[in-house]
């Protein structure tokens, strides 16, 4: 196959380890393949037509860190709420971009 990439731009550069503005463009139910529920959340740097992606877990370990990204959503995150995926859509926060790399496995 031929690809012609002369008029295909560069794709912006995301310095990692530092904040950026951002809101939350979607997010989407996932299972882990631990059978595990999480969230996928994808992020859109202001400013930016990048996207980063992030998940947010709920096991009891890790729901200190799902609290944290629901606080500075501005999510209230007293007692024993019910939130579904759209009530993070549109909100804004900062957030800490870092580089890690997906590995992607296929299972046969």
């Amino acid at each position: 196959m031929e690809f012609d990439f002369d008029d295909v731009e560069d794709m912006e550069t995301i310095k990692p380890k530092r904040w950026y503005k951002a809101s939350v463009v979607s997010v989407e139910e996932r299972i882990s393949s631990g059978g595990a529920e999480y969230w996928a959340v994808c992020w859109q740097l202001a400013g930016y037509s990048a996207t980063v992606w992030d998940s947010l877990h709920f096991s009891q370990k890790a729901m200190v860190r799902t609290k944290k990204c629901f606080l500075s959503l501005g999510l209230k995150t007293t007692g024993t709420l019910s939130y579904i995926p759209e009530d993070l859509v549109g909100k804004m926060c900062e957030i800490f971009v870092i580089e890690k790399e997906y590995e992607d496995k296929l299972f046969l």
